[in-house]
């Protein structure tokens, strides 16, 4: 393998020779040959001979009749343009990428060619310069698979120069990344399976007749688990399945998906999507650059949402496009909200957009997926998935529903890869929801240890030759294939070690005890420092280690089992013992895993697990087991937290203090997650699985415990708030409402804006005075609030409002007083309202005038005309102004001719983009709306004007976002009998659909003039029915874009929808109340699109 500065140094080569091929082979002006000094024209010929190569011999590039003297002066000439390396490469030469460059603008493209098929000398035909530019250009054209790995890595570098200059080179670039990363995986394979697969051929047997079962396109979901204990071969066996698999016509693409990266997040779907088209590339190449634009689209749908939430906040940020060029995989999110808003759809309806049927073979028009061939997805690890508890569960079997049922994924198979076994709570749920979502789920794949004559013959494949020494060490060993891997290469590599364990076999010695010894010294003798070997086994006995318990724990407990109390064996004062001997095992790669703070680490899995036992099996280390376990009980029974008191629970269990869990105990352990392996199995059955939203047990924590749970403390949030922003705001509300933590009526303002989410405004676990009492008694200097702060006088007045209750005098007095010190973000549109509702001025006039004015909240700006008669003059962004309808630019030169100056060309640009909107993907939408953002017409509106009503409510009015939440978990209940149903099984429980709803919801599309895809009818209940909450929300959403809600509001108080029936009660309402601030702010006669118009369509929404 070459080193990475090989690498560079040879993509600079190619990048001179491409740089030469894509410009128009102008050959530069130079010196006639016969007017140059023999030297000079044999240093250019070198020099050009050197261009087309990596590292040479440049003496090989000379030919034979020329005389020394000439070559000498030829080569001292060429010496400063060259790179050397003699201690790698001694004698060879590297020509520098500026000369390189110099040399091939004056080559034509013939003479390039000429020099590639002529081979001076023997290497070169190894040579990866050359193999790259032949594998372009030479017979076959194109074929990466002829190109070595290093030849791959090569043209990889400069790919991006060659594109679509080199004729059918497209995408090249993505082609050569996905071939350089397949063959990383067959290198793996080969690795994985080097000394040979032995046993387990039941389980690939069943795991290869999984993924190779004849074709269906049913857009279904099969799956297959497999489980075993680290070190246990599932991956061996994985890998065995993938090689057998890739010799069988019409294989599956194979996909793999390990849950151990940091970057991979189970309940973030574009984080999946992003991983799956980067594993589908690997395994079909020729797809690579179908991938690389989805993933591109899906990068900057995200990055869009981002500016959504700045333009919420009244921030508009960058519109820097999103950097993808290293890896598919978008960086994660950091958890917190960028604005004090809510955006009502998140992400979700823009990227099930964007992979609308992208997977489909038969509808795709760039097909990622080869027709007749199913999806097979690996998903390994997946216990860390379910010891994040149900949630994250429902949301990664939601993405698994959504590769088929709106990606078009005709066949899809699937295998769960977990370290712990189906029976245990988490893994298990993944199983039993998709068999109850109606997919097939097999009999799980159990990985337990390996038959003695299976151990023996791994042993002696891994190469240990005496067949009685390895008949003897398969009976003592476990069955486990990784811990006999690691003993065959003690034997082999040992050989004193070796005659010792030959001699303890005659003397009948042997045994488990024996053999775990010499594992676990030898394990510990790889350790680089010396410093950390006397202390690693100590710090193994902890599921996790810090510098405190190093210092607590680990190192009193190995000085007193090895009797080292008095002076440490090396010269390292005792203060800094701690210190030295965290940071050494911190940087043992190939045994710890640091957290990204570096504060703390784990040890990788199946090495801590085969140490554990070792330890376990060895007498001798009985004193240290022991000296571990009571220093760490006792250091986590002096902190309070639950972790904790489940930690110190860990330890006494492994000490042999419980039998018998406690109802309290067996709900801790859940807590340690995935070190819950390391207990017996006959505790592990006694432990309760995780509860479905909470992620801790309830019952468990103290009061105080249970509130910072819920709350959070200082600026971290707790699980209450991290439901609500993700937008499981029923979740949230019924996990409150479990056990609350504040008296009724001043709630966490986590609870408040569960409560506007979801339209429970009239139950009183919100009372407005007590909340902004409370407010005003914590509340700094004016200018000087935090944001938490912010965000509670936020949600309670918004709360406030929705319930169409008055603001106090009180309420609005400290409503003016506090808004005099903060920035505007979200407020000027809540603050609208409050001045409609009441008929005071509550913002600052600050907000609307001078250079500090807000752009987009034109509703206040409309309140003041309307209210206040206040003229106004300012530049919003257009994206504030436009209403999605075809005609909307035509209506708004009739109704505001003379309000105000508008700029024709500017405006009709936005209906121009919004017309091409109709039939488009719902993910055009936001982005046409964000390239609206960045336009700025001048406005200068005249209150006085006699049609200034019309025309400024049809140009000011904007979207009402605080009913967007509100209205799709009223419609979501009308239909489902609940308002969350992100459970699948829920939904189905409750087809079919109310038709009163679907025709209303039906109605509320046909009376678009400008309709995005999804909601079209042959489209809008399969939407639905896939997603509920993300497709009626982002339907809510476009509707009120679209100036609908009004019409909708309307219906639904109508006599098509039941009074009495209890789940529209919540619609009703809903409805009662956006009617009341459509009224306030825009005048009595509302802001509806069709009021007063005749529908095309002459629905009920006239």
């Amino acid at each position: 393998m070459m080193s990475n500065r090989s690498g560079r140094q040879i993509g600079a080569a190619i990048a001179a020779a491409m740089g030469t091929l894509a410009a128009a082979d102008l050959p530069q002006a130079s010196p006639p040959p016969d007017e140059r000094s023999p030297e000079a024209r044999l240093a250019d010929t070198v020099r050009f001979r050197l261009a087309l190569r990596g590292w040479v011999n440049p003496r090989r590039l000379i030919d034979d009749d020329t005389p020394d003297p000439l070559r000498v002066l030829a080569l001292n000439a060429l010496a400063s343009e060259i790179e050397t390396s003699f201690a790698q490469r001694p004698g060879q030469w590297f020509l520098g990428p500026g000369a390189r460059r110099r040399v091939l603008a004056g080559a034509s493209k013939e003479d390039i060619l000429k020099e590639l098929a002529t081979q001076r000398w023997e290497g070169d035909a190894h040579d990866p310069v050359r193999g790259a530019l032949r594998g372009l250009f030479g017979p076959g054209g194109q074929d990466l698979g002829r190109l070595s790995v290093e030849e791959l890595q090569a043209l990889h570098a400069v790919a991006g120069v060659i594109g679509s200059r080199i004729g059918g080179a497209d995408g090249i670039r993505d082609r050569v990344a996905a071939r350089i990363s397949g063959t990383a995986r067959a290198a793996e394979i080969e690795r994985l399976l080097s000394a040979g697969f032995v046993g387990r051929e039941d389980a690939v047997t069943r795991l290869t007749a999984f993924l190779t079962e004849p074709y269906r396109p049913t857009r279904s979901i099969a799956a297959l688990q497999i489980h075993g204990v680290g070190g246990s071969g599932k991956s061996t066996v994985l890998a065995e399945a993938e090689r057998r698999v890739s010799d069988t016509p019409g294989a599956p693409v194979l996909a793999h998906l390990d849950f151990d990266r940091p970057d991979l997040d189970p309940a973030d779907h574009v984080s999946l999507d992003l991983a799956l088209l980067e594993q589908i590339a690997i395994a079909a190449p020729q797809a690579a650059p179908a991938c690389r634009a989805l993933a591109e689209r899906l990068v900057s749908s995200r990055q869009g949402l981002r500016e959504d939430l700045k333009a919420a906040s009244g921030r508009p940020g960058s519109s820097r496009r999103p950097d993808v060029r290293r890896s598919f995989v978008a960086q994660r999110e950091s958890g917190r909200s960028e604005a004090l808003e809510s955006v009502v759809s998140s992400d979700a309806p823009a990227r099930n957009s964007l992979v609308y049927n992208a997977l489909a073979p038969e509808t795709a028009s760039a097909p990622i997926l080869p027709a007749g061939r199913p999806l097979a997805l690996v998903l390994d690890t997946l216990e860390v998935v379910s010891v994040r508890g149900h949630a994250v569960i429902l949301d990664l079997i939601g993405w698994l529903e959504s590769l088929v049922e709106t990606a078009g994924v005709p066949d899809l198979r699937v295998v769960l890869a977990s370290r712990d076994a189906p029976g245990m709570a988490g893994v298990r749920d993944v199983g039993e929801m998709l068999r109850n979502d109606g997919h097939r789920v097999g009999d799980p794949i159990a990985l337990g240890d390996l038959p003695e004559d299976d151990a023996l013959r791994l042993l002696m494949d891994a190469g240990v030759r005496d067949k009685e020494l390895a008949r003897v060490a398969a009976r003592a060993l476990p069955g486990n294939p990784l811990v006999l891997r690691i003993a065959a290469t003690l034997f082999t590599e040992a050989p004193g070690e070796l005659e010792e364990i030959r001699k303890a076999h005659a003397q009948g010695r042997i045994d488990r005890a024996t053999a775990a010894r010499y594992l676990t010294q030898r394990v510990i003798a790889h350790l680089p420092n010396p410093v950390a070997r006397p202390y690693a086994l100590a710090a193994i006995l902890l599921p996790e280690v810090n510098l405190r318990l190093v210092r607590d724990v680990v190192v009193p407990a190995a000085d007193h089992a090895g009797k080292r109390e008095a002076t440490p064996p090396h010269d390292l004062p005792r203060p800094d013992l701690p210190r030295k001997v965290f940071d050494a095992l911190l940087r043992t790669a190939w045994l710890v895993v640091p957290a990204p703070s570096k504060t703390s680490f784990t040890f990788h899995p199946e090495l801590r697990a085969l140490i554990l036992r070792m330890l376990e099996a060895a007498p001798e280390h009985d004193a240290l087991r022991a000296a571990v376990r009571d220093r760490a009980i006792a250091w986590h029974q002096r902190r309070r937290t639950s972790l904790d008191r489940a930690l110190a629970l860990y330890h006494r269990i492994l000490r042999g203090d419980v039998q018998t869990l406690s109802a309290e105990q067996s709900a801790l352990l859940p807590l340690l997650g995935r070190w819950i392996e390391d207990l017996p199995e006959r505790i592990r059955d006694q432990s309760e699985p995780l509860t479905a939203t909470i992620g801790a047990p309830e019952d468990v924590l103290s009061d105080n415990e249970w509130r910072i749970y819920l709350e959070g403390l200082d600026e971290e949030d707790g699980q209450g708030a991290k439901l609500v922003k993700r937008g499981d705001a029923w979740p949230a509300l019924e996990l409150y409402r479990s056990r609350p933590t504040r008296p009724f009526g001043v709630p966490p303002t986590f609870v408040l804006q569960a409560l506007a989410d979801t339209a429970e405004w009239w139950t009183g676990e919100a009372h407005a005075d007590l909340v902004m009492e409370q407010l005003q008694e914590v509340s700094p200097p004016v200018g000087r609030l935090s944001g938490r702060l912010l965000s509670r006088l936020y949600w309670i007045t918004r709360l406030r409002l929705l319930s169409e209750e008055r603001l106090s005098p009180y309420h609005i007095d400290v409503l003016r007083w506090l808004c005099r010190g903060i920035s505007p973000g979200v407020f000027p549109s809540l603050i609208a309202v409050a001045e409609a509702f009441h008929g005071v001025h509550t913002a600052p006039d600050s907000w609307i005038r001078g250079k500090g004015a807000v752009e987009a909240h034109t509703r206040l700006y409309l309140v003041r005309a309307l209210r206040f008669g206040d003229a106004i003059y300012w530049r919003p962004n257009l994206e504030a102004l436009t209403v999605a309808q075809a005609d909307w630019w035509n209506r708004l030169r009739q109704d505001a001719a003379g309000l105000a100056d508008l700029d024709h060309t500017k405006f009709s640009y936005a209906e121009d983009m919004l017309r091409r909107l109709n039939g488009a993907p719902y993910a055009e939408v936001g982005r046409a709306l964000r390239e609206l953002r960045t336009i700025r017409p001048a406005l200068a509106l005249r209150p006085k004007h006699p049609n200034f009503v019309a025309g400024a409510v049809l140009l000011l009015r904007g979207t009402t976002i605080e009913f967007h939440r509100p209205l799709r978990a009223a419609l979501i209940e009308a239909l489902y009998g609940h308002p969350s149903v992100r459970d699948s099984v829920r939904r189905k429980a409750h087809l079919p659909y109310r038709h009163e709803i679907r025709f209303l919801l039906e109605d509320l599309c046909s009376s678009m003039t400008i309709v995005p895809r999804e909601f079209l009818p042959q489209h809008l209940w399969g939407m639905v029915e896939s997603n509920p909450e993300d497709w009626i929300g982002a339907l809510v959403s476009f509707a009120d874009r679209a100036r609908l809600l009004p019409e909708l509001c309307v219906r639904c108080l109508g006599p098509d929808i039941d009074d009495s029936r209890p789940e529209f009660q919540r619609l009703k309402r809903v409805a009662k109340s956006f009617l009341a601030w459509d009224r306030a702010i825009s005048g009595p006669e509302g802001s509806g699109w069709w009021s007063g118009h005749g529908s095309p369509q002459e629905s009920k929404f006239r």
